[in-house]
């Protein structure tokens, strides 16, 4: 997946990828202000420490929001991502979603951006798949709320317009199926069927122009499959625990609005008691946002640019107490629920890129075997080659009978000092060269004869030799134990302690 990530974040996340929003928002903005300049009395306003509190109780509500996203991450991946580390995902999940159209999203590369974080694949998708199901589960819940509460008339009816004329109505409703029907397949995927989606990928990589990509899409299938029916399992109280989660992110959200207009509300000093809105207004107020959200999904810009600034001129309109505040509204709402996370993204991305995608100097990799595994070490030693690895023999050097301590103990020393970074041992079975390079201190051997020991034994175990059984693997099972062997980076966290136990203090020794 490193190369397909690398391309697809390099295409995703482009620095230039801020000017359309940027342009798209904030001329919108401009084409208004003009407009209604002649209606816009400055002199009104009078900022107070009430003003400035609930303003700041605006930005509160997007730190509640971001919190609650990352509560969730943490619950999700059973706090195997730090909290720095969710922080860093969210960011970079909204920043990639502020310059992509509102129909796709930030979820395309959330995959990418938990699996660099230290999750395998698999394992990533699970949990991408877990918080938009429990996302579209809380939009499915809350739209059809909002009609208990309130008339068709209060959620839809602008101007002079009725329900059923109304463009902001039919935005809504294919917003909701749409998210509706995703909620309903996200839930079947991973309650009742967890092999759904892994079987579909499998279909769809049988495809005679993807099938060069069928190794990586059934390892990939297989992890999600394992994580989808781990999720499945989780009790009540993780599912309860994940969706409180999600109805704070989103409830925060939508009540940053509220809090601004209270702000420019105590602005108006002496004539603030005549603007003030009711709890019923504060929750029509929430409604709507929550329904402008539904309907930026059948929106094509970039984080909806564009298409939020001009519906909230007519939409919100009612509730901004003075003629002609309305877009500045607009501009201050924007600046505290959008405009951070391109400014928070365009400084993290590209280090986060640098860091993750940078052309890395190729491994130096070393190679001991006996006679039973000549052949496939030979194999293996071309194969890596042909990736511009850098390859070091270390015997046996023919077919001949030889004895395999007598290879394994310089490739152990050559990684132990340095030289390899990473080694490969073949003998018949894997055993007798794994247990040689193992007298080693510094040396964590691992017999791997699939690609799953493979990749443990690199992020759970880091790993720095491999032995292969060269008499119970073929060729093609063993590029595929390499290159996870290569491509696997050690998870840290809580194996660092057990890693660090391994080997003898030998000084304690008589």
């Amino acid at each position: 997946m490193s190369e397909t990530g690398n391309k697809t974040i390099d295409n995703n996340l482009k620095l230039s990828r801020i000017i359309l929003p940027t342009v798209l928002g904030l001329g919108i903005i401009a084409w208004f202000l003009i407009r209604d300049f002649d209606k816009l009395d400055f002199s009104v306003l009078h900022f107070s420490v009430a003003s400035i509190g609930f303003i700041f109780i605006a930005f509160l509500m997007m730190i509640f929001r971001d919190l609650g996203y990352m509560i969730r991450l943490r619950i999700l991946s059973s706090n195997q991502l730090s909290w720095i580390k969710c922080f860093r995902i969210i960011m970079l999940w909204e920043f990639s979603s502020a310059i992509t159209p509102s129909a796709v999203g930030g979820t395309a590369l959330a995959t990418i951006f938990i699996w660099k974080e230290g999750l395998s694949v698999g394992k990533s998708t699970s949990i991408v798949i877990a918080t938009s199901f429990l996302d579209e589960l809380y939009f499915s819940i809350m739209f059809p709320l909002m009609f208990l509460f309130f008339s068709r008339i209060e959620l839809f009816n602008i101007g002079n317009s009725n329900t059923f004329t109304n463009q902001f109505f039919y935005f809504a409703i294919t917003g909701y199926s749409l998210k509706l029907a995703w909620t309903v397949l996200m839930g079947y995927s991973i309650f009742l069927n967890p092999g759904f989606f892994a079987k579909l990928v499998r279909k769809i990589f049988k495809i005679r122009f993807l099938k060069r990509w069928l190794p990586a899409a059934e390892k990939m299938s297989k992890d999600f499959e394992i994580s989808n029916v781990e999720l499945k399992n989780k009790s009540f109280k993780f599912w309860f625990k994940s969706t409180i989660a999600t109805f704070l992110s989103w409830t925060s959200r939508y009540w940053v609005l509220n809090f601004l207009l209270l702000a420019f509300i105590f602005a108006l000093g002496t004539n603030s008691s005549e603007y003030l809105l009711s709890a019923y207004d504060h929750l029509l107020i929430f409604a709507r946002q929550l329904i402008m959200w539904i309907m930026m999904l059948v929106m094509p810009t970039p984080g909806g640019s564009g298409f939020v600034e001009t519906i909230f001129t007519s939409y919100m309109a009612d509730f901004v107490p003075v003629a002609g505040f309305v877009i500045l509204m607009v501009l201050v709402w924007r600046l505290i629920t959008y405009y951070p996370y391109l400014i928070i993204g365009a400084i993290i991305a590209p280090k986060w890129i640098n860091k993750n995608f940078k052309k890395k100097k190729m491994k130096t990799i070393g190679f001991a075997c006996d006679h039973a595994g000549f052949e496939l070490k030979q194999f293996l030693m071309d194969y890596l080659k042909s990736k511009n690895y850098e390859v070091k023999d270390y015997g046996a050097y023919s077919a001949e009978r030889s004895d395999y301590p007598d290879y394994a103990h310089p490739l152990a020393e050559a990684v132990e000092n340095r030289t390899c970074d990473l080694g490969f041992s073949l003998c018949g079975s894997g055993n007798g060269i794994n247990m040689t390079v193992n007298k080693h201190q510094q040396i964590r051997g691992a017999l791997c004869w699939n690609e799953e020991i493979s990749e443990l034994a690199r992020r759970h175990n880091d790993a720095n030799i491999c032995a292969l059984p060269a008499r119970f693997i073929t060729e093609e099972e063993a590029v595929k134990i390499v290159d996870i062997f290569l491509n696997t980076e050690f998870e840290a966290g809580r194996h660092i302690e057990r890693i660090n136990k391994i080997p003898l203090n030998l000084s304690c020794k008589d």
